[in-house]
């Protein structure tokens, strides 16, 4: 039954009146909805009729009573899972009523029923007077956005409502480029760098507090500065321009002006008491829009209340006591449990987690995929307990989060920054930002009690589970499968516990900002993110996010190497901005190199590692892996790490935190501003400018030429000729064991087919290549097999020149039944012994591809 039946009969006003008197949920209005489900459907809602947390609805209007709720969400192909979602929302919004919620949806890119099914459901909040925002059919991903960068927009669009009421703009075409964020939530501006021709706007640096944090665009053109003096604020900025930025004036509250671009062009304003901070939309080519955020006067009058906390809901399976039950906490921000239930092919007893990609515990691991999440005795303890526990970070399918982080704070949904960050999910960025603003008082917590199924299997999971039953494929006695509240237990009584103060049992609880966080493991779903993004965004534009078609790996062929590994620093950064990646992971003034940290020289020909021992080494990458220098201060057996500075020094620490070595590049006009290892493989300070200020000290090694030439077993070359195939990510795994195996023996040539499309697997390769530290090289495009297989040969004469023994075995053109597991076992097994093995020279003289491994024979004994 529609909801607007009850509005015609006049029976919605008495259920919703009858309920608010005991300020209890509608239990009328829930089974008319369920009702209204075609039967095969009304399971899902009928669970949450006996949900355990039966009653929190009776209590939880002591808490709710004066707050406003914000609810976002975004949908994308979702009727089926809408159909569950309406009627609990519809519940909530009968529950807080027309003062306390606002919903906000954003639906973008749907091809089944989603649309329709909102619009519906549009009126039946007109109807309860439930002030919202319902947007369908809204801008798809386009071919130059990466999947994070479309769901940040995504998330922020979805936001917008609340996010007008802080942000003024924005200004100029936010459907082009990329989204970028100022991060300016904790201290004043300070400086503002803006990059131009005489024409249009290239990027804007922004400083925060006297240290860079932010930027929109790219540093392209002429510079202009504006640094701050003490008491002066920006009260004006002035732009033109459509689809780019044509022109900048900012004007501060002593008269002095910043003017770039084309400063005669009428335009737009944006103007206020304090510039506090800006975001806006920029592509390497230009700057497309910005908005600003002005210092506010708190005892102003706004258009309505504020609100107080911000929930967002993905598409998952859950009831209106779970979203209550999230809303009673204050922590900065809350998060649920998703799981995709008990699957018989992952042979488990645990229900397992299924935002892993995100989830980060409290000191910046990855979390575990069963439950209980975390690996600390007394976190372990609190979730079989039922209580919220820290984390560093989750998503899990709903969370709350205090609106302040919005309203004061004003962090938003992003990607990547100018800052060399990893890899990382549009959430990973928004807890990161709430760290970095709020450092040790942070509080971010998961509630074990909140369990959402990502789909219907995973749901009926969840409700067997509570019931202390288990899916059919189960063939023994039930068991405890670790959800929380055990059935097994007494269930809680719903009494005032579940309002006041429900995390309590964290007082005195000391938490420190991680020193390092894991970033994202390369995800064959969402390779665009986690790849090396440098090098994929400059050659991959518009490659397809999932595997192009069906992708199983057949048990006999799985290797050992992990394809997707996880890492501390991203691979293929410079260093040249200031790299997340350090002491104070979230005080984007700093950068840490510790053992076992390596940095990558953008062109991939040189790495620098501080080795397990604390050795400094610098390797370069065209040949297998060879080091060709070390840096003499990190003789010093006491040293721990070194720190990259916000302001300019360059420092070794002990283990006991004593400064062992400092550079001292701190005063302008020699203060350090960038630390870079370059295209040629020099570690450098430098100036704002680009003026090099300080370079590492090399101790070159002693190369051994005879070495070199009689380098113990036998080298191998692997051309790899990618066409996309889907196959490609598995080989992955199967170059990391060969790299593995044959340590500094084996060498890979990459080719990528033009006529193919964009080809992720080459960012993946190269950075499995590089975890596993094998050399490679990427020796171009091609346009036919025969062109791909010149190159491979023109890189073959290079590298096999003046080895003992040089082998070589092409990556077939493969199969859908090929099995990378033989490759690799073919090739370890094959230069054991050469003899008898075709020589490669006749392969090159006769222009063939090396299908069948081949091996020269030594040319000195």
């Amino acid at each position: 039954m529609a909801l607007s039946h009850f509005h015609r009969s006049g029976d919605i006003h008495s259920l919703v009146s009858e309920e608010l008197e005991t300020c209890s949920a509608s239990k009328a209005l829930r089974r008319e909805t369920i009702r209204a489900l075609p039967g095969d459907r009304r399971w899902t809602r009928e669970a949450c009729a006996e949900h355990w947390a039966e009653g929190i609805d009776r209590v939880a209007h002591v808490k709710l009573a004066k707050k406003r709720i914000f609810l976002a969400m975004n949908l994308k192909n979702n009727e089926q899972v809408f159909d569950h979602l309406r009627g609990e929302l519809l519940l909530l919004a009968d529950y807080l009523g027309p003062s306390r919620l606002y919903i906000s949806i954003y639906e973008s890119g749907s091809s089944d029923s989603t649309p329709q099914k909102l619009q519906t459901f549009k009126e039946e909040l007109r109807l309860l007077q439930i002030p919202n925002m319902i947007l369908t059919n809204g801008v798809g991903k386009r071919a130059d956005q990466t999947r994070i960068d479309f769901l940040a927009n995504a998330r922020n669009t979805a936001l917008a409502p609340l996010l007008h009421e802080i942000w003024h703009g924005p200004f100029g075409n936010h459907n082009a480029g990329k989204y970028y964020h100022g991060h300016g939530c904790c201290e004043p501006l300070s400086a503002i760098e803006v990059y131009a021709s005489e024409s249009k706007i290239y990027g804007i640096q922004f400083s925060f507090g006297g240290v860079r944090k932010g930027r929109v665009g790219s540093p392209l053109g002429e510079l202009f500065a504006l640094i701050l003096k003490p008491k002066e604020v920006v009260v004006s900025v002035a732009g033109a321009g459509g689809n780019e930025v044509t022109k900048l004036v900012v004007t501060t509250s002593l008269g002095r002006m910043l003017a770039a671009g084309n400063v005669q062009q009428k335009g737009w304003e944006s103007k206020g008491a304090r510039l506090e901070d800006v975001r806006g939309y920029a592509s390497e080519k230009a700057v497309h829009a910005l908005s600003f955020a002005w210092a506010k006067d708190d005892g102003a009058p706004r258009p309505h209340p504020r609100f107080d906390r911000v929930l967002i809901l993905n598409d998952g399976y859950l009831c209106l006591e779970d979203i209550l039950l999230l809303l009673m906490h204050d922590a900065h921000m809350v998060t649920a449990v998703d799981t995709i239930g008990l699957r018989e092919e992952e042979k488990t007893r645990r229900l397992q987690v299924y935002d892993t990609w995100v989830g980060r515990d409290v000191n910046g691991k990855e979390q575990g995929r069963e439950f209980p999440l975390s690996n600390i005795p007394q976190f372990r303890q609190w979730f079989a307990e039922g209580k919220p526990f820290p984390v560093f970070c989750a998503c899990h399918g709903a969370v709350n989060i205090d609106a302040d982080v919005f309203y004061k704070k004003r962090i938003t949904f992003r990607n990547r920054g100018w800052e060399g960050e990893c890899a990382a999910s549009e959430y990973s960025f928004l807890c990161k930002d709430i760290w970095r603003a709020y450092g040790n008082d942070t509080r971010i917590v998961m509630d074990p009690r909140v369990v959402i199924g990502v789909d219907e299997p995973a749901w009926e999971d969840v409700v067997l589970a509570r019931s202390k039953k288990l899916p059919s494929h189960f063939k023994e006695a039930p068991f405890d499968v670790g959800i929380q509240p055990s059935p097994w237990r007494k269930l809680p009584d719903m009494d005032m516990s579940f309002v006041r103060d429900t995390l309590r049992h964290l007082r005195g609880l000391k938490l420190t900002v991680p020193r390092q966080v894991t970033c994202a493991p390369i995800h064959h779903e969402s390779i665009r993110e986690a790849a090396l993004i440098g090098k994929y965004e400059e050659n991959s534009q518009g490659v397809t996010v999932y595997p192009r078609g069906p992708w199983a790996r057949a048990p006999e062929c799985l290797t050992e190497a992990d394809a997707y590994p996880s890492r501390n620093t991203d691979p293929g950064q410079s260093m040249y901005y200031f790299n997340s990646a350090g002491r104070q992971v979230f005080d984007q003034k700093r950068l840490t190199i510790g053992g076992g940290d390596r940095l990558v020289s953008p062109n991939f020909q040189y790495m620098f590692i501080m080795q397990k021992n604390r050795e400094c080494v610098m390797h370069t990458m065209t040949t297998p892996f060879k080091p060709i220098w070390r840096w003499p201060m990190c003789d010093d057996p006491s040293i721990n790490y070194i720190e990259f500075q916000g302001d300019g020094n360059l420092v070794a620490y002990a283990f006991d935190g004593s400064v062992k070595h400092a550079t001292g590049t701190v005063q302008e006009p020699k203060k350090a501003a960038h630390m870079a290892l370059g295209n040629d493989g020099h570690l450098v300070l430098r100036t704002k400018t680009g003026k090099v200020l300080w370079e590492a000290e090399r101790e070159f090694l002693v190369e051994d030429t005879e070495w070199e030439r009689r380098r113990p077993g036998k080298q191998i070359f692997i051309p790899v000729t990618l066409r996309g195939d889907d196959i490609e990510l598995e080989a992955a795994s199967a170059f990391g064991d060969l790299c593995r195996a044959l340590t500094g023996r084996v060498f890979f040539s990459l080719v990528t087919l033009s006529d193919a499309p964009p080809v992720a697997s080459e960012s993946v390769i190269t950075a499995v290549l590089l975890e596993f530290v094998c050399s490679f090289k990427s020796s171009g495009v091609a346009s036919t097999l025969e062109e791909a297989n010149a190159l491979h040969f023109e890189s073959f004469n290079e590298w096999s020149t003046g080895y003992a023994y040089s082998c070589a075995k092409a990556f077939p053109a493969v199969p859908t039944s090929f099995c990378p597991k033989s490759f690799v076992q073919e090739v370890r097994d094959s230069i054991r012994n050469p003899n008898g093995l075709e020589p490669c020279t006749k392969a090159l003289m006769d222009g063939t591809s090396i299908s069948e491994i081949c091996c020269d024979r030594p040319s000195l004994e």
